[in-house]
């Protein structure tokens, strides 16, 4: 699954579904993953370009993207 730029493009590969790669030019600060009662089940604050959901469950989540000067929200779907 990959995010590109602001715009979210999405790309889904089947050896990556557990791997979600977010491309930017700016500085990717700090990554979470907010579930859908809106609490934050995992915070990455290295390697900021990739995050792993794999231990996440199936359903649909938020990806918080935390940039130098802004925070973009992102859906995605665990399957």
């Amino acid at each position: 699954l990959v995010i590109a730029g602001i715009t979210g493009l999405w790309q889904k590969t089947d050896n990556q579904k557990n791997i979600i790669q977010i491309k930017n030019n700016s500085k990717i600060e700090k990554l979470t993953i907010i579930d859908y009662l809106g609490k934050a089940i995992l915070t990455q604050n290295q390697n900021n370009n990739e995050i792993n959901v794999e231990n996440l469950s199936k359903g649909i989540y938020i990806i918080e993207i935390q940039l130098e000067n802004e925070k973009v929200y992102k859906k995605f779907i665990k399957e």
